[in-house]
């Protein structure tokens, strides 16, 4: 169980932008989150900018003595055949499969590098706006997200991140075809995602989306509790495979928004590893996972990794 951001976090203008990397992941640290990042969806796919840009938050966060990993969240293939991550695919156009395969190979060359410099886990966006549309629409995703995964290491931490809505239209076995080791989903704009996550093979990580990265709406505690048990629950993931994060990017956000957004993240985090049953018995058992389900009423199973 962990929290991380998904894609942005807002940056000072005033700031020189070495003080404004270290304020960003001061902020992760600070609010408790065990994943961090630079704060940034990066749109290049040269291999030297990526493996800069990760190099640059490793050096700053060892000058201040941070010790958690730090990923590298990149767009995806698909984001970026259409250009740009604001263009969305007219209803029932044909997708664009050659470039999108096209695009996930380059990216696949700049990722591998990264990683080979280090980087621990590589994410990789697609905003529903910019996924394919149409008939066969889910089979081209498919395969542009295996022509990606097929240039990275055998042993790369790779995160598949659908934001601004499900991914339904495409099929959950569209989703899952490639082999990526974990699943962000925004469960804010597209709710609907609960029923993907249902269908994930039980060996993915899943981080559930369930922070309004808009600010229109601070959950409780107990809803952000709520999901992480619930995603838990479902395959017989276990809270190990778990990680929260907001719905989407936090640029957009007044800095001291986004800092309580992560700060309910980072809380909510620290007691489900410290005592996962003090939150969880409080809620309906069937959200909670299938055996107390059976049982009636909230039963501990500490065989649940956390």
């Amino acid at each position: 169980m962990f929290a991380t951001l998904a894609g942005s976090y807002p940056r000072l203008a005033a700031l020189r932008p070495a003080d404004a990397l270290r304020a960003v992941l001061g902020a992760q640290v600070d609010a408790g989150l065990g994943l961090l990042s630079d704060g940034l969806v990066h749109e290049s796919d040269d291999a030297s900018v990526l493996v800069d840009a990760w190099v640059a938050a490793r050096e700053a966060a060892s000058a201040e003595g941070i010790e958690q990993p730090i990923k590298l969240a990149v767009l995806g293939p698909w984001a970026r055949s259409s250009g740009t991550a604001g263009i969305a695919r007219a209803p029932g156009a044909a997708p664009d499969t050659a470039a999108a395969r096209s695009a996930a190979a380059r990216l696949a060359v700049a990722l591998a590098a990264a990683l080979v410099a280090g980087c621990p886990v590589v994410e990789v966006h697609e905003p529903v706006a910019t996924l394919p549309a149409g008939p066969g629409a889910g089979a081209a995703f498919a395969s542009a997200h295996r022509v990606l995964l097929a240039g990275l290491p055998a042993e790369a931490h790779a995160t598949l991140a659908i934001t601004g809505g499900d991914a339904e239209a495409l099929g959950a076995d569209a989703v899952f075809a490639a082999p990526y080791r974990s699943h962000l989903f925004d469960l804010i704009a597209g709710p609907d995602g609960w029923r993907t996550i249902a269908r994930a093979p039980g060996d993915r990580g899943i981080i559930v989306g369930v922070v309004d990265a808009s600010g229109g709406r601070r959950p409780g505690l107990e809803e952000v509790a709520w999901a992480a048990g619930y995603a838990a629950s479902l395959s017989g993931r276990g809270m190990a495979r778990v990680g929260l994060a907001p719905s989407g990017g936090l640029a957009s956000l007044d800095p001291a928004r986004a800092r309580s957004l992560i700060d309910l993240l980072g809380e909510a985090a620290g007691l489900l590893v410290a005592d996962p049953d003090l939150l969880l018995r409080r809620f309906d058992p069937r959200a909670v996972d299938l055996r107390s389900a059976a049982l009636g009423e909230y039963r501990p199973d500490r065989r649940r990794g956390g």
